[in-house]
């Protein structure tokens, strides 16, 4: 299986839609609001409208839009909400990616489930009963499998680290082959 998959978009047009969408966190505050950030998807488009023609050539549409603020070292194993999250989002860099890792692994053990101060369930698991199979750096544009066992962990002292995460209209299966 195919845990993640980088993308291929323009990589010049990437790199601004990186510094804009940081500098739309910055201007709203989110690097403070925690590890989750429902934003105003429309807000967004309106203010980075490069982001939304960075994925046409390969034809998917932007749904919603959430930053997501790491400032652990070693993240919580855990899948997305199953109930409302689609089962691959594609991640952009924001900020301080550069020496992180988004680590993938399977567990035969049930997850604990909680439900966030947003409402939304998070399901995780103790690293002990996990084994690692695969492992990237959102370095760029990465497909990811957000129903798979994953986990943020930070290599450097540089925190926070930030990335865009994508939900589109469209299945995003047929591109992870």
């Amino acid at each position: 299986m195919k845990y993640f998959k980088h993308v291929n978009v323009d990589s010049e047009s990437e790199k601004v839609v990186s510094k804009k969408l940081l500098d739309y966190v910055n201007s709203n505050g989110y690097s403070d609001k925690g590890f989750w950030t429902n934003v105003n998807t429309h807000d967004v488009l309106n203010k980075v409208p490069e982001l939304a023609e960075l994925y046409k050539p390969i034809g998917i549409n932007i749904k919603r839009i959430a930053f997501v603020t790491a400032k652990e070292k070693v993240g919580t194993i855990h899948i997305d909400d199953p109930k409302t999250a689609p089962a691959i989002r594609i991640n952009i860099p924001v900020l301080n990616c550069e020496q992180t890792s988004t680590n993938f692994y399977v567990s035969g053990k049930p997850a604990n489930e909680t439900r966030l101060p947003s409402g939304i369930y998070y399901y995780k698991w103790d690293e002990k009963d996990c084994t690692l199979v695969a492992s990237t750096c959102i370095s760029r544009s990465t497909l990811i499998r957000t129903n798979e066992l994953h986990q943020v962990c930070i290599h450097t002292d540089n925190m926070p680290r930030i990335t865009c995460t994508i939900e589109f209209y469209e299945d995003l299966e047929h591109l992870m082959n």
